[in-house]
């Protein structure tokens, strides 16, 4: 009975070195594949030492899956992710970082009412040096939600701190992005209120503009001559209907690429914003 209860105790302890250095090659290789930028791939091993390994291995694989799915812009995944590292994490520090990290995916995720809820629960616990980090996030959140003069506030914040000469080159930024907003649109509406195909010209959407040009001619000629031939009403009927359908689609479709200008534009100025944040300050 003594010789088989010591042979099961010897296969027992034989089964777990054997099973703990398999989780801890499983998790260098997933290391190496992840330093490698082979996210995917090093994933699925990550996975694996979730399911097999010890408390410490699940912790590292669950911080490691976690920036796999935001290196492969699964955001949501990645903010499940991080969701569960806020929960299991013991330190206050730790905590927050995870809830940046939160935040970013939100960001990126264009998930812009959720971001500015995650920033108040940022704030509520911001302390020393972080104060700011929340207010660079601040600045970025309300940028791209184009709320300029909040967003403005919390750059400055940062700069005011790190460095102060280039807050003037921040407020000529944000009076820029600012100022082409609010008269771009407008202007592009207007001219293709004016004329036909005007405001798709002036947003860059140059054959749809000529297609106009040339549809809104011909309806214009085809009213002239039904009107002289069949009488002016009669061209009202047939003719203005068309008329107005593919005007009024020019005014929306004007309106549309406007909008599309602007958040390009946006984004230029916004980048350039963040050069001039990075050269000043790293939130990383």
């Amino acid at each position: 009975m003594k010789k088989k209860l010591y042979i099961l105790l010897t296969i027992y302890l034989i089964s777990n070195s054997l099973v703990g250095q398999s989780v801890s090659e499983t998790f260098v290789y997933a290391q190496k594949l992840f330093n490698d930028k082979n996210y995917t791939q090093s994933g699925y091993y990550f996975q694996r030492v979730l399911v097999f390994g010890n408390a410490a291995y699940k912790w590292e694989s669950s911080v490691y899956l976690a920036e796999v799915f935001f290196k492969t812009k699964a955001y949501d995944k990645a903010y499940a992710a991080y969701n569960y590292l806020v929960y299991k994490a013991v330190e206050d520090s730790v905590k927050l970082n995870f809830k940046y990290k939160r935040l970013q995916c939100l960001l990126l995720s264009k998930k812009y009412k959720l971001a500015e809820v995650e920033l108040l629960d940022i704030k509520s616990t911001v302390i020393g040096a972080d104060t700011l980090k929340y207010y660079f996030y601040y600045g970025v959140l309300h940028f791209l939600t184009a709320s300029y003069d909040s967003a403005y506030i919390g750059f400055e914040k940062v700069l005011q701190i790190k460095n102060p000469d280039s807050i003037f080159v921040l407020h000529q930024l944000i009076t820029e992005i600012s100022s082409f907003e609010k008269n771009y649109k407008r202007k592009a509406r207007l001219k293709s209120m004016l004329i036909p195909g005007w405001g798709q010209w002036y947003t860059g959407n140059k054959q749809p503009a000529v297609n106009s040009f040339l549809l809104l001619g011909a309806l214009g000629t085809a009213f002239i001559v039904t009107g002289f031939n069949y009488g002016f009403l009669d061209a009202s009927v047939w003719i203005l209907p068309w008329g107005y359908r593919y005007y009024s689609s020019g005014y929306k479709l004007a309106g549309q690429m406007a909008l599309h200008n602007i958040e390009k534009q946006r984004y230029l100025v916004y980048n350039r914003i963040i050069q001039l944040m990075q050269n000043s300050y790293s939130v990383y």
